[in-house]
């Protein structure tokens, strides 16, 4: 589900020839869901730690969108491309919660 909600967004990045496009948007989803499901398993739904798994998501995601971002003299590029990868990070992240 991660995957096929990624997919318009990246197709929609690469329509335009943007930094980013239809891989890379599909493969944070999938990973950023990936994340939280393993621990899912592993503690349980209901541990509390749950919560530092989706800190670290948030925090590993915005490193790639951190990469994103171009700056050079005055112009800066990238920040919607940085915007949107998080959003999508974080949108798998949900599915991975089960919170569709």
């Amino acid at each position: 589900m991660a995957f096929i909600l990624a997919v318009p967004i990246g197709w929609n990045r690469a329509r335009a020839e943007r930094s980013a496009g239809l891989r890379t948007f599909p493969l944070v989803a999938i990973a950023s869901c990936g994340l939280a499901q393993a621990p899912i398993s592993v503690l349980g739904s209901g541990a509390p730690s749950q919560a530092n798994i989706l800190q670290g998501v948030v925090i590993g995601v915005g490193f790639i969108r951190a990469g994103a971002i171009i700056r050079q003299g005055d112009i800066t590029t990238g920040n919607a491309t940085a915007a949107s990868v998080w959003v999508v990070g974080i949108m798998g992240a949900a599915v991975g919660y089960g919170l569709l």
